[in-house]
């Protein structure tokens, strides 16, 4: 191996990014993150979409002290702030890019199936293919027991910009402008029936996604020590 080559190996963004891509060829539900990590998005149809911006901030946690407030971070400043060893850091990260994914992965030694239940957008609700929302066995889940994954329909009442405005339907198919950590967001329309003279602000029922992973290194308190949420957030 050369010089170069050991250097690039050595970091760990490369590296996940290298694990990944090697499970990838072997097992087929990898392939989406892999997909993910390449691309930055899960679908081919979607390569030329515009993205959600990545936003990253984290709260620290130590010892008989309180939390501190929402500390930014910029992307080029991450695996920096990742390799800082405090009592506590809780990340919090809105619409995940591809390097910010490998840099927490590599860095921290994540489970690839966190990732990617993060990225599961199938449509959970519905009565086909039952079988890809199945709880996994209780050996599995001893083995990911590091994170959580949750999904959900949120509601968002729609608004006029002009507060005199009285209320506009909506389509009833909603679909957000950029994609959301590289997964094309959709919801649903609601739209009020005026009752008794009063008119309402219709609502979009918007699919929502968001995933908890703790480290398994405790602090000398015998709490987590790292910890990161990913959500999902577009306009």
């Amino acid at each position: 191996m050369t010089t170069v080559d050991a250097k690039i190996s050595s970091q760990p963004d490369v590296e996940y990014r290298e694990f990944v891509a090697a499970a990838a060829s072997k097992v087929p539900s990898f392939q989406r993150l892999h997909s993910f990590l390449q691309s930055g998005c899960l679908n081919y149809d979607d390569l030329n979409k515009s993205r959600g911006i990545t936003k990253i901030s984290y709260i620290a946690f130590g010892e008989g002290e309180l939390p501190t407030k929402p500390i930014d971070v910029k992307e080029e400043n991450l695996e920096k702030s990742l390799a800082e060893d405090k009592e506590g850091k809780l990340y919090i990260v809105e619409n995940i890019s591809p390097s910010v994914a490998a840099l927490f992965g590599g860095t921290w030694n994540v489970d690839p199936q966190f990732f990617l239940d993060y990225l599961d957008d199938i449509p959970w609700w519905r009565i086909v293919d039952v079988e890809l929302h199945l709880d996994a066995l209780p050996s599995v889940r001893k083995t990911q027991s590091d994170h959580v994954a949750f999904k959900f329909v949120a509601p968002r009442e729609f608004h006029a910009l002009d507060a005199s405005e009285p209320p506009r339907r909506i389509p009833d198919r909603l679909e957000a402008a950029q994609l959301a950590a590289g997964i094309k967001k959709i919801g649903g329309a609601q739209n009020p029936i005026s009752r008794d003279g009063r008119e309402f602000h219709p609502v979009g029922l918007i699919r929502r996604a968001a995933a908890v992973w703790f480290g398994p290194e405790s602090s000398a308190t015998h709490c987590w020590k790292k910890c990161s949420i990913f959500t999902w957030k577009s306009k």
